[in-house]
Formats: structure tokens, C-alpha cells, sequence
């Protein structure tokens, strides 16, 4: 029941304070999209795993799979697919709200032209 211009606004909320190139790229496509980025309350860095917080007055998690799982928060991607698309180069980033899966944001490596 989320819209994808919500998942990319939280998503960009939480990674607008930082220069990871996950989280570049994240703001990029909502600053593109002309989405709002607010601020974030409560923010929690879980160190490998993801974010936690408010944004909007709502719940957030974003991260890895093993952050939704210590939420106890259905991905429906199996960890299998996620380690699978991974190692074709595309990062998958979980996005929560109000600890409901809200989305998945994945991010394909650019390659080289041959």
C-alpha cells in the first residue's frame, strides 16, 4: 500500500546526511523526481545493517536483510535472491514503514563500456 515515490522519500530522507554512494544515489533519484527530503527524529545507525528512525512521523528502517529480519519485518525476497542479485552487482536495499515492508530499492552497478 506504498506508493513508490514514498519509498524513495524516505529512503532519501535518511540518506541525505550521508556520502556513501548508495546514498547519493538514492537522493538523486527523489531530487530528480522532485520529492521532498525532511528530516529524520530519532536516528539509529545499525553499523552493516542499515538505519532506523522518523521521518514524517512514521517508522523507518532502511537497510539489509538482516536488519528487517532483527524487526521481525517480512521481506518477501528470499536472502537467497538477495545474495544472488548482489553478486551481479545490484545492491538491495530494504525499506520499512511502520514496520510493514514498504518497498525494495535496488541499484544496479553501472559497467564499464567494453
Amino acid at each position: 500500500g506504498f506508493t513508490p515515490d514514498v519509498v524513495l522519500h524516505v529512503a532519501a530522507s535518511f540518506g541525505h546526511a550521508f556520502e556513501h554512494r548508495l546514498a547519493k544515489a538514492i537522493v538523486s533519484e527523489a531530487q530528480k523526481r522532485k520529492l521532498p527530503i525532511n528530516a529524520v527524529q530519532d536516528f539509529k545507525l545499525h553499523t552493516g545493517y542499515g538505519m532506523t528512525g522518523n521521518v514524517d512521523g512514521r517508522i523507518i528502517a532502511v537497510g539489509s536483510y538482516t536488519l528487517m529480519q532483527e524487526l521481525g519485518i517480512n521481506t518477501l525476497l528470499s536472502p537467497e535472491k538477495a545474495n544472488e542479485l548482489q553478486k551481479e552487482g545490484t545492491s538491495v536495499i530494504y525499506i520499512s514503514i511502520n514496520s510493514y515492508l514498504a518497498g525494495i530499492i535496488t541499484i544496479v552497478k553501472q559497467l564499464p563500456a567494453a
